[in-house]
């Protein structure tokens, strides 16, 4: 079964898109609430390549981002592997039963977790197979908190 956007816009939020200098966390202006982008069929080419871990299927379709007001998304980043990103759209929703039961399956699948509240700094959840794994780095211009599988569960549980 092939997904839509359809009247989702959550990553019209999330997203920062350079070709229109629309910086992440803040609305897009082509973005109608409930509705969907104003340009959808001529809208940028970093939307156009964008795909969210709901729309490929990942996720249960009741769990679409605008729903839940977390974009997650599935990167492959070399060294590491598989890091889920969990975008916030709405203050607050980073918090969620959804949020925390999706960050737990994917640590105990060794993936790595990216939460990325909007007001609070980033963090970077390893599974227990990076515990070693020594990182400083900032997501914009907030510093990512990383933290170990073991200190992971007792933040989760």
């Amino acid at each position: 079964m092939e997904r839509k956007c359809g009247e989702c816009t959550a990553c019209c939020k999330t997203h920062g898109v350079f070709e229109i200098q629309k910086m992440a966390g803040v609305w897009c202006p082509k973005s109608v609430l409930s509705k969907g982008c104003s340009v959808y069929a001529d809208r940028p080419g970093e939307c156009r390549d964008f795909a969210c871990a709901w729309l490929m299927g990942f996720i249960d379709e009741q769990y679409r981002p605008d729903k839940t007001k977390i974009v997650p998304e599935y990167r492959i980043v070399t060294g590491i592997g598989t890091i889920l990103w969990l975008w916030e759209v709405r203050k607050g929703a980073i918090r969620s039963k959804f949020v925390n039961a999706w960050t737990l399956r994917n640590l105990l699948a060794g993936n790595c977790i990216m939460q990325v509240p909007l007001a609070e700094p980033p963090v970077l959840f390893l599974p227990e197979r990076l515990a070693d794994l020594q990182l400083a780095f900032d997501l914009g211009e907030r510093r990512v908190a990383v933290l170990p599988f073991s200190t992971s569960r007792k933040f989760l549980c």
